[in-house]
């Protein structure tokens, strides 16, 4: 059974590429709930309150901490080939 070898730079980055995505749906679904609670302002439908539209921002922050962390650990250890510097 052959196994690919991987490289840590490798993984590290994957990881990172996924906060990012994680972090963009994120953002993405808190932007969704407030351009639905505005266009819902004449509606007579049940309308979310600005609590619940920012009840993720706490996420986004952390998420934004994490991902700078992570890509400042990847920067320093400089195990960074320039192709995948050049990814980002």
């Amino acid at each position: 059974m052959a196994t690919l070898a991987t490289s840590t730079p490798s993984i590290r980055l994957e990881v990172l590429t996924n906060y990012l995505v994680s972090m963009a749906r994120s953002v993405e679904t808190n932007v969704d709930r407030a351009l639905t609670a505005l266009l819902q302002t004449g509606s007579s439908e049940p309308r979310q309150s600005p609590g619940e539209i920012f009840l993720l921002e706490p996420r986004v922050n952390e998420m934004e901490i994490i991902i700078d962390d992570h890509a400042i650990g990847m920067l320093r250890g400089g195990n960074l080939s320039s192709a995948e510097i050049a990814r980002w």
